[in-house]
């Protein structure tokens, strides 16, 4: 059972990390405490994605020379940190596709229909997700899982199912298979299967799973919060009440979302250990994201506008503040 109840933890972050909005670009003791960071912003009207280099600039990697009028959102770093993966904004002008870029900002491209739900292969040569919102058929049928080839750019789709996401091993992936006449949000089995051609094992019925990083744990959604369980699904127990959880890159501690009345209406962080105690609470922001030592996290906080702060992983204290939005930071070590 969970040792703290995150809506009245004591929040070891500051009062202005909990309720104040990070001021655009201040100048930071060490500007490298966000080096590799993915974010997007806005270029000439046009959101698109930048990297932040270990002297703390920020480096526009997407949209340049003939693709300026490609909005880009949502990036998510390959393994091995050479590429990244985002979606169109919906007025990209340009048919919806998942969109590719390198590291360095060369060959951004287009391959296969867009997506929702992106997960990398370990070795970067796959990309596995499943139909977006802007491209389901209306027949009523579920949403197809794809698995798009990174050098073929070849598109397949390998089933009808939700939250698809590769296993910590690299040799088989996890979904959801949704019935007809069902939603996402309801709890349903989450089964496991070997590529290509193995048999789907159910591990669980939750709204939500997610592996630690060296595949030895757990997490389950359900409706009183989250669960930690075995790999296989077995042992469950209550860990905290909340949601969209994120492992540390260790494994030992897990940043989620909790919902509190505020007045911007907005999720609060919190890390709790996995004994369920609270390490941290209070900071109004979502969409965590672990930095790869596990020292730090990135947050957006959305009120009043759009913008990222970079968290001490230890006590929640903003280090620094930027403008920005879609945080996602790279990998530390190359699977």
């Amino acid at each position: 059972m969970p040792r703290q109840d995150p809506a009245s933890a004591v929040a070891s972050a500051s009062d202005d990390a909990a309720t104040t909005s990070p001021s655009p670009e201040p100048t930071p003791v060490d500007a490298s405490v966000a080096a590799g960071l993915a974010l997007v912003r806005p270029v000439d009207g046009v959101t698109q994605v930048f990297v932040i280099d270990p002297d703390g600039s920020a480096r526009q990697v997407s949209g340049l020379g003939d693709h300026a009028s490609v909005a880009a959102i949502l990036p998510f770093w390959s393994p091995d940190r050479r590429q990244i993966a985002f979606r169109p904004g919906l007025f990209a002008g340009a048919a919806p596709q998942l969109w590719v870029v390198n590291a360095d900002g060369s060959q951004q491209r287009a391959l296969g229909p867009v997506g929702e739900n992106i997960s990398w292969s370990r070795d970067s040569t796959t990309l596995l997700y499943e139909d977006s919102g802007l491209t389901v058929d209306t027949t009523g049928e579920p949403q197809r899982m794809w698995l798009l080839d990174m050098e073929t750019g070849e598109a397949t789709v390998i089933g009808r199912g939700t939250s698809p996401q590769w296993m910590p091993d690299g040799s088989r992936i996890a979904y959801r298979p949704i019935p007809s006449g069902t939603t996402q949000d309801e709890a349903l089995p989450f089964v496991v299967k070997r590529l290509p051609g193995g048999e789907p094992r159910q591990i669980a019925v939750a709204r939500g799973a997610w592996w630690s990083p060296n595949g030895g744990s757990l997490l389950l959604q359900q409706a009183d919060g989250l669960h930690l369980a075995d790999a296989d699904g077995s042992d469950a127990r209550l860990l905290v009440e909340g949601y969209a959880p994120v492992w540390s890159p260790d494994g030992t501690r897990v940043a989620y979302e909790y919902d509190v009345t505020t007045e911007e209406a907005l999720p609060i962080i919190a890390i709790v250990d996995l004994d369920g105690d609270v390490l941290w609470s209070g900071v109004v922001a979502g969409e965590p994201t672990w930095s790869p030592d596990g020292t730090k996290l990135a947050v957006e906080v959305g009120f009043p506008d759009a913008s990222i702060a970079i968290l001490d992983a230890t006590t929640g204290a903003v280090i620094r503040e930027m403008e920005g939005s879609d945080p996602a930071w790279a990998s530390e070590t190359v699977p």
